[in-house]
Formats: C-alpha cells, sequence, structure tokens
C-alpha cells in the first residue's frame, strides 16, 4: 500500500457517513493528540532530540496526553468532511491553545483583528473568560471515523467568523511568494509606515489607511525576478488629494532604493476600487498581506 486511495474500505460504515453530517469546518474536538513526523538525526526541538532514536531516519513523536492542546478545530473544508461520495478518509485539524496568561491586552487586541499571522482568535470561546486561539503553525489528519464518538464544539458565533477563519486559513497557503528585495524593500517598510502612521492619520481624521479596502501588486515579469512593481490602492471610500499624497510620497521614498538594490521599477500608485476594476484585471493582480490594514486580502 503507498496509495491514500489502497487505505480506503470498500464500504464505509454507516454510522461514520451519518456522524460527518454534523461536523463543518471550525468545530473543535477537545484533547486531540499533536504529532509529528521528524528525522531524530537533525532534531530542532528539544522535545523531539530528549524522546527519539537518533540513529533512526525517521519517527513519529507525540506529546503525552497531558501535554496535548485542550482542543483541535477543524481547517478541512465541510464539502470534504460530509461528502457525497466519500473520498477523503482523513480531516485536517490545527491545535487550539489558551493565551489568557501569555498575552496583554494590547496583544489580543491585535490578535483579534486578525494582525497576528499564526493566531485566530475563536468568536464562540469553548470556556469563559479565556483566550483560545486556533494556531495555524500546524495541521494534522485523524481520521474521520475519530468523529463518531465525539460532539462538535461551536468554535465560531457566526457564519462571517466562520468565512473569516477560512480566508486566515487560505491566506496561509495561498500567500504568493515575492522578490527578496520586494519583500524587504517595499512590502515590510509599507506594513511599518501604515503601522507608524495609522495614529497620526487617525488623530488628524484622515482616511489614507482606514478607507483602503486592500492593496494589491502588479507584477511586471516572474514575482521571484520582476521588473517592474505597481502598488494598487483598493479604496473603499475614495480618497481625498491629501491622502492620496501621503501614499505618493512614500512610493518617491521608496522607488529609489528599489532602483538602486534590485533594478526593479516601482511605478506610479494606482487608486481603484472594486466597483471601478474589472473581475479579470483583479484577479491578475498578487494580493498582499499588510497586518497593519487589519484585514487579510481576498485570494
Amino acid at each position: 500500500m503507498n496509495h491514500i486511495t489502497d487505505l480506503l474500505p470498500e464500504r464505509w460504515p454507516p454510522e461514520i457517513i451519518d456522524a460527518l453530517g454534523y461536523w463543518h469546518q471550525g468545530h473543535l474536538i477537545r484533547k486531540p493528540p499533536l504529532f509529528w513526523a521528524a528525522d531524530p538525526r537533525h532534531s530542532l526541538l528539544p522535545f523531539t532530540l530528549e524522546n527519539s532514536d537518533s540513529t533512526r531516519e525517521w519517527q513519529i513523536l507525540s506529546l503525552p496526553a497531558a501535554n496535548r492542546p485542550a482542543y483541535g478545530v477543524v481547517i478541512s473544508q465541510t464539502c470534504d468532511i460530509c461528502e457525497p461520495q466519500p473520498n477523503n478518509p482523513f480531516i485536517d485539524v490545527a491545535p487550539v491553545v489558551d493565551l489568557a496568561n501569555v498575552l496583554d491586552q494590547g496583544q489580543r487586541a491585535e490578535v483579534r483583528r486578525h494582525l497576528w499571522n499564526d493566531y485566530v482568535y475563536l468568536t464562540q470561546q469553548p470556556v469563559k473568560d479565556r483566550f483560545f486561539v486556533a494556531d495555524l503553525r500546524a495541521f494534522f489528519p485523524v481520521e474521520k471515523g475519530a468523529l463518531v464518538a465525539r460532539r462538535p464544539i461551536e468554535g465560531f458565533a457566526s457564519e462571517i467568523d466562520r468565512l473569516d477563519f477560512s480566508d486566515r486559513i487560505a491566506a496561509r497557503h495561498r500567500r504568493p511568494a515575492y522578490a527578496d528585495a520586494v519583500s524587504d524593500i517595499l512590502i515590510r517598510p509599507l506594513n511599518q509606515w501604515i503601522a507608524d502612521d495609522s495614529k497620526i492619520a487617525l488623530r488628524e481624521d484622515s482616511g489614507r489607511f482606514a478607507d483602503v479596502e486592500e492593496v494589491r501588486l502588479r507584477i511586471d515579469g516572474d514575482r521571484l525576478s520582476p521588473r517592474a512593481v505597481q502598488i494598487v490602492v483598493f479604496q473603499q471610500n475614495i480618497l481625498d488629494r491629501e491622502d492620496r499624497t501621503h501614499w505618493r510620497k512614500w512610493r518617491e521614498r521608496t522607488k529609489s532604493k528599489l532602483q538602486k538594490n534590485a533594478s526593479i521599477e516601482l511605478r506610479p500608485i494606482q487608486f481603484s476600487s472594486l466597483m471601478e476594476m474589472s473581475a479579470a484585471e483583479y484577479s491578475s493582480l498578487t494580493p498582499v498581506w499588510l497586518r497593519a490594514l487589519g484585514r487579510g486580502p481576498r485570494f
């Protein structure tokens, strides 16, 4: 057996088929195991080093029951859980951890606003007065039969919250790779400028960030070796001349660095909106995750 199809039963037990209809993406499972594969000859984690055989090429490790995460959250899409024609024997689960005693109030507010890449706040907390989050740094497979004897627990309070969770999972896997210069000279400094300037913009009652729906890039050439890049700012409300000037000044400060260090042209900023741009043009642009804007890009 070297193929998942070879593992499938000829007939799925009816109790498993029935149970799957009660589960959807975002549901919680109590105390799932946290396991991973490692090469003990090159251990990264102290746990792996202390609990593996250094003579082996591969080893499966798992946290002991007392150290398992309190919950796991179902990552798999709902349509892959309860399939009309069963074909997927596993669901993917991510650990859920309580950070109530780890994060301060400011950090918790940032997590709630989706400003931390690794964590997603559960809008329906399984325990009152705690701060449970889905940890997106690890996904692991669980056989679907494990759902039969378990009751699904809601992790999100509304459909909108579940869709936000779905978007975060998608962003985790679909965020594009850029040339180092684009990441280091354009994207990270742009995010930092927004973070540093947001309080000033708020005091000035400026919409230069608050009225921006998202930012995308128009790449000329390969994303890993572009000839030119253009920032496209999608406005939720039309930015006035002064607000646009702030963006243009930032571009002026950045274009020479990008040209000098990587010979990449930074073209003038385009201001548009989701109402103005055609779907074909929009889909040709590359999404950018700017945490400081407080909302993720569409993929």
